[in-house]
């Protein structure tokens, strides 16, 4: 899967890019991510927009989860409910195709509404995991399905904390819920993200399509391309005379028909602009 706001929409080899911000940091663990391992979970009557809650296993989509109040410690928020497939059989018998269309249902503008900010840098907040009834509750006739974010951590666990994200994201720095890197990216190779600090060199701007074919030298025979396609965002976030980095995608996460770079800049070159 990939990795957050400030989004693009790409392709790699395991689904089309959620977060193209996130790419490097998502696509290697979904592989891993056991989206239908199905533990008993507990019945939750009446789920809303804005219910906070504790996942057992925040990576899946059918594990045990709690609703909290938000004051408590949770690893995930709801911003969306969709309905469970009208065709689909319990909860249990859902397969890793089946959960990711549900998946697919959560609304980008209902995270927007829920997340009240105009940022269009990717912020770290990852919002393309479900909660689906458990089979009690599905079979007592529950066909709610809440979307829900999930917070990552320098290590890509799920974060557990107090608070609201909403609230949380307009009494915090910004630069808390950024993507950096300690590093120069590498061009074509994985780059994994983090939370940027005071020390984090490279400010992610979120990522862009590419015009152009791949060839036996990727990703040096769309380097220049990728560099001139995120121009327009390292005009828009650096200060001025600031000089951009992309980096191409790992090549064997690349359809050749949407081929997609991410975009850098200098932390210390950030205008401090949002969108």
């Amino acid at each position: 899967m990939a990795g957050t706001c400030g989004r693009f929409t790409t392709v790699n080899t395991l689904t089309r890019v959620r977060h193209i911000g996130l790419i490097a940091t998502t696509a290697v663990m979904v592989a891993g991510s056991a989206l239908v391992a199905v533990p008993t979970q507990a019945a939750e009557a009446g789920i809303q927009i804005g219910d906070c809650v504790m996942v057992d296993d925040a990576w899946s989509g059918t594990s045990t989860f709690t609703i909290v109040d938000c004051a408590v410690s949770h690893n995930g928020e709801v911003y969306d409910i969709v309905a469970y497939p009208v065709n689909a059989g319990a909860p249990s018998t859902l397969s890793e195709d089946e959960i990711s269309s549900i998946e697919d249902e959560c609304s980008r503008e209902a995270f927007d509404a829920w997340l009240g900010s105009d940022a269009t840098l990717p912020l770290r907040i990852w919002r393309f995991f479900i909660s689906v009834p458990s089979d009690a509750a599905w079979e007592a006739g529950d066909r709610d399905v809440a979307c829900r974010s999930m917070r990552p951590t320098s290590r890509n666990e799920a974060l557990s904390y107090t608070g609201a994200i909403p609230a949380l994201l307009v009494s915090t720095p910004l630069q808390g819920w950024l993507n950096c890197m300690m590093k120069a990216p590498k061009s074509g190779g994985k780059n994994e993200s983090a939370n940027c600090t005071p020390k984090s060199a490279w400010l992610l701007l979120g990522g862009v399509r590419v015009k152009g074919k791949i060839t036996a030298n990727y990703p040096k025979d769309l380097q220049s391309a990728a560099d001139k396609a995120c121009g327009s965002l390292v005009k828009r976030f650096g200060k001025k005379g600031t000089k951009g980095l992309a980096a191409l995608l790992p090549k064997d996460w690349v359809d050749p028909s949407f081929i997609a770079t991410e975009c850098f800049i200098p932390l210390s070159a950030w205008n401090g602009k949002a969108s």
